[in-house]
């Protein structure tokens, strides 16, 4: 792919090719075990998934997924719950283990993101900063510390997005692996995954016939698609679906903006670009909202001008393909909520995991083909200028999860200090049907079975076989 291989950025100090890949590495390991969940309690949405520790085989952990599928587990392919149940049966009850594929993801999505910008030729400062600034997405991290699908949807789509835009001739070893491991694992992991590799495999196409200025052609095509991958990955994708989400589809009768916090817009935006913006989660002022919704808006119209920018001008083509995943991304998450609005579930942000970590690396992206416009003095101090943005954007993150790990564990010793108090006699099974899910209140007994799992980790062993009874 000639746009991965013909970007000058100069050529890097000696010492900052000996140093630089380690300094990622270090800082992508740190990062996903700092976010990791450690002394982190599980929480309801985890115990969906460490019960089916309890079950003694795997055809019946797997029959009691699949039926979880019509009831209280939407949209998933149950494929993670069957993974945390091997985890759990080989490792016992345990909270690290059964968050391992999500440390796993976290790792998968940073090496995707560099190398999304590695292929490019951009430089370690434009590497770092990606890492850094995907930091700063917390919503996005939070992820890391859930026993749910969500991160690894995220890092599976940044994985293809690595391979499909790398030169087809001259793969690395790691990208070849990375690409295959994300076509595979994305496919099994998620229903939302065809989406997104689709946009990436078209995008990726895109980029290269743009920058080769050739005919398009069936061979170059089907080059490009890489059949192999192709074939493999919707075979897994239309298989696992089929023995699982696909013919179950329940009738629901949900408000679909229940959980979105308002207002609206605003809140769209800023899940997708934290990194600009701020927490999407957090309250403002009424002026700070104002202000940053025109932020917003500048932010918005500033990308619809480059945009027009690289139409008109041959020279600024190299800026079309980002500003093409910034866009495809946020539709995507549009599409998506539409079609929870059309199926009468809820519009949640944890939809549109993907589309932030694309949208993220997209934005890094165009930042640094930008850069490339620029005289060649400026462009190395460019990227750096971007990473120290970034290091100042991550601090705060940083910063909040030492202090979260703190909090959980003083909630650890709380745990500690009422083990016992729940009675099995009292335990009785969750009862879930999709009716129960549109109350506002929680069901009385859940909070005991939630109690009851960090019992169980805080004690280690198996996972108690009273959680058979959790799916009754």
């Amino acid at each position: 792919m000639k746009a991965a291989t013909t970007v000058d950025v100069g050529s890097p100090s000696r010492l900052a090719q000996l140093a630089g890949i380690p300094i990622l590495v270090c800082i992508a390991v740190s990062v996903a075990i700092l976010f990791s969940g450690i002394n982190r309690p599980l929480w309801k949405d985890e115990v969906l998934h460490f019960a089916i520790g309890g079950y003694g085989s795997t055809q019946d952990a797997w029959r009691v997924i699949v039926r979880s599928l019509e009831t209280i587990n939407f949209n998933q392919t149950g494929v993670y719950m069957l993974v945390d149940y091997w985890l759990l049966q080989a490792f016992g009850a345990s909270a690290i283990w059964l968050r391992m594929p999500s440390s796993i993801g976290a790792l998968v999505l940073f090496s995707g993101a560099v190398c999304v910008l590695r292929t490019r030729g951009f430089g370690y400062a434009w590497q770092i900063a990606v890492v850094l600034l995907l930091v700063t997405q917390t919503f996005l991290m939070q992820f890391v510390a859930e026993a749910r699908p969500y991160m690894l949807l995220a890092a599976t789509s940044v994985g293809v997005l690595a391979y499909y835009g790398a030169d087809g001739h001259r793969r690395h070893w790691f990208i070849c692996v990375l690409g295959w491991l994300s076509a595979l694992v994305g496919a099994a992991m998620h229903p939302y995954f065809l989406p997104y590799y689709i946009l990436v495999v078209g995008l990726t196409y895109v980029d290269r016939i743009s920058w080769n200025l050739r005919r398009i052609t069936a061979k170059d095509i089907w080059q490009h698609l890489q059949p192999a991958v192709l074939f493999s990955t919707l075979a897994v994708y239309f298989g696992v679906g089929m023995l699982t989400w696909m013919p179950r589809q329940p009738q629901l009768a949900f408000d679909p903006f229940q959980w979105l916090p308002r207002p609206w817009p605003y809140r769209v935006i800023s899940f997708h670009f934290e990194f600009l913006f701020g927490s999407a989660g957090g309250t403002h002022p009424r002026a700070m909202l104002l202000f940053l919704a025109v932020l917003m808006l500048l932010f918005l119209a500033a990308l619809g001008a480059i945009a027009i920018l690289a139409l008109a001008r041959s020279n600024c083509r190299s800026l079309l393909s980002p500003l093409a995943l910034i866009f495809g991304a946020l539709l995507l998450s549009g599409l998506l909520s539409l079609m929870s609005y059309r199926a009468h579930y809820w519009i949640l942000p944890r939809q549109w995991v993907a589309s932030i970590a694309l949208a993220c690396v997209g934005t890094v992206w165009l930042c640094a083909a930008a850069a490339e416009l620029l005289p060649v003095g400026a462009r190395r101090g460019a990227g750096i200028a971007v990473a120290i943005f970034a290091t100042f954007r991550a601090e705060p993150a940083v910063v909040a999860q030492f202090q979260a790990i703190d909090r959980w564990r003083t909630e650890q010793s709380t745990i500690a200090l009422n083990a016992g108090h729940v009675s099995l006699d009292q335990i009785k099974p969750a009862g879930w049907s999709p009716s129960w899910l549109g109350l506002k209140g929680e069901f009385a007994g859940y909070a005991k079975w939630v109690a009851l799992a960090n019992q169980n980790v805080l004690v280690g062993g198996p996972v108690w076989p009273i959680f058979q009874k959790f799916y009754q």
